[in-house]
């Protein structure tokens, strides 16, 4: 399975997580996101789609946090340095079928809209804010789930059981 893996600023949870992909025996590909323009192209890790993309950042009500930048820095500007879901369908055009979000607040329709309109059939993400040791643990389950056969909705569901209600992840397929 290939997994395109994107990092936002903090990149010890995308590591993590390429780890435990990798023991599963996925081919991940990660590409830390330094600027917000860097974002809607990180989803071509392979030359070709990936199996899913796995986007590994903060959020918060205004959308995904990205690192301040100094005027003239980047073309693409943020409000708040916030990429919030109309301004990520404005720029994301491709993305693989799956993509799951560790971004707090990202579980949202908006977010799961515009990801569809981008390619997506299947969007995962927290809609609260879990804790940060919870996600890891929470998508090492999904994920030996599905390397084990299960469709995604039941291996999150799954996954979800183990887990307080703020710290679980919505599904939209």
């Amino acid at each position: 399975m290939k997994v395109a893996l994107v990092a936002l600023e903090d990149i010890g949870e995308a590591l993590l997580l390429r780890a435990l992909l990798e023991n599963l025996g996925a081919d991940v590909h990660l590409r830390p996101v330094g600027k917000p323009s860097d974002f809607p192209n990180a989803f071509d890790a392979f030359g070709s789609s990936a199996d899913f993309a796995l986007v590994s950042g903060h959020g918060d009500q205004g959308g995904l946090v990205f690192p301040e930048m100094a005027p003239g820095v980047d073309s693409l500007v943020l409000p708040n340095d916030r990429l919030d879901a109309a301004l990520m369908a404005e720029h994301v055009r491709s993305v693989p079928p799956i993509v799951v979000s560790t971004a707090c607040n990202t579980g949202t329709d908006a977010f799961a809209q515009a990801f569809r309109s981008a390619g997506a059939h299947t969007f995962i993400a927290p809609a609260d804010y879990p804790e940060g040791a919870a996600v890891p643990i929470l998508l090492g389950l999904a994920f030996h789930r599905v390397f084990g056969g299960q469709d995604w909705s039941s291996a999150v569901e799954a996954a979800n059981t183990m887990f307080e209600e703020g710290d679980r992840f919505r599904i939209w397929s």
